[in-house]
Order: structure tokens, then C-alpha cells, then sequence
């Protein structure tokens, strides 16, 4: 691609990076309202389910303000918007890849998780992941994804003590 497409591309993202960071931003300070108004709750700010939210949508905020920034003053302008532009991008590799990967982190979210115990999903999405982007032999794939997928799920799981997801059946895999 050529700098000022990238550029006008680094435009559009931090504009994107910024909206959502300003959404973040709002959704947490709804949960300290909900903290202290309807739960009556007096605790200290710091204890509220609202920070780490609120922290993150401030740092998603203030890069993509960076981005902006930078891509403004490097020539970026908003003709990536141009319907010949977006018909070129949407058949480049590149983003059909992108694209691919966030359904693929999608449903590992919002489908696997919810149906399967933490270590099946993991193992699923890992060994379905490496397939489509060819990361090696199929058994090594496998190999590699079960013991990564049971490496993070014992040491969270087990060591940390982190409640993983469980999903609908996770009964069939209680101890």
C-alpha cells in the first residue's frame, strides 16, 4: 500500500479507536452509578467494577487521539472512504485475514465459551486458528493446542485460581 493510503487508513482507525474508547468511557462511569445509587453502596472508587474499564477506554481514547494526530500530519486524508477505495480493500488478502480472525475471536467469545468447559473452547479455537492460517502439520497443530490450551487452563484455572468460563457442559467435567 501506498504511505498515504496507510496514512488515511491510520486516520479512519484512530477516529474508530477514539469512539470506542469515549463508549468504554461512558459504559464504566454507568457502573459507578449503579455502584453508588442503586447498590448504596459507599465504597471507595477504586473498588469499583467501573476502573479497569474506565482506564481502558481512557488509553483507547488517548492513542487513538496519537493515531489521529499522526496520521494528519503525515498526509492522511478521508479518500480511503471512497467507495472505489473500500471495493479494493475488501478483496485484498490482508483484510479478508483480519476479518477472519476476529470472527474466528467472535465466536470463540460469544459461542464456544458459553456452550463448552475453558480448555475445549481454547483447544477448538487454537486448533481451528492454526489450520486456516497452515501453521504446521495437522498433529503438531493438535499437539501444540492441547497443551497450550491445558498450560493456561491449569495455571489459571488451577494455581491462580481464576474462575474460567464453564459453559453449558461443564457439569460432565467436574472433578
Amino acid at each position: 500500500m501506498k504511505k498515504n493510503t496507510l496514512r488515511s487508513a491510520d486516520l479512519l482507525t484512530g477516529i474508530i479507536f477514539i469512539i470506542i474508547g469515549i463508549y468504554i468511557c461512558y459504559q464504566s462511569m454507568a457502573m459507578f452509578y449503579v455502584q453508588r445509587i442503586k447498590m448504596q453502596s459507599m465504597a471507595a472508587w477504586y473498588n469499583s467494577p467501573g476502573l479497569s474499564p474506565l482506564v481502558t477506554g481512557t488509553i483507547f481514547t488517548f492513542l487513538g487521539g496519537m493515531l489521529t494526530v499522526m496520521a494528519v500530519k503525515e498526509g492522511g486524508s478521508f479518500e480511503i472512504i471512497r467507495w472505489k477505495k473500500i471495493k479494493k480493500i475488501l478483496k485484498m488478502s490482508q483484510f479478508k485475514k483480519g476479518f477472519l480472525v476476529v470472527v474466528l475471536i467472535g465466536t470463540y467469545i460469544f459461542i464456544l465459551l458459553d456452550r463448552l468447559p475453558f480448555f475445549l473452547s481454547s483447544l477448538i479455537f487454537l486448533i481451528v486458528t492454526m489450520s486456516i492460517f497452515k501453521a504446521d502439520k495437522w498433529y503438531k497443530i493438535i499437539l501444540f493446542s492441547a497443551i497450550l490450551s491445558w498450560i493456561v487452563t491449569f495455571i489459571f484455572g488451577t494455581v491462580a485460581r481464576i474462575p474460567l468460563p464453564g459453559g453449558m457442559l461443564r457439569i460432565l467435567f467436574l472433578p
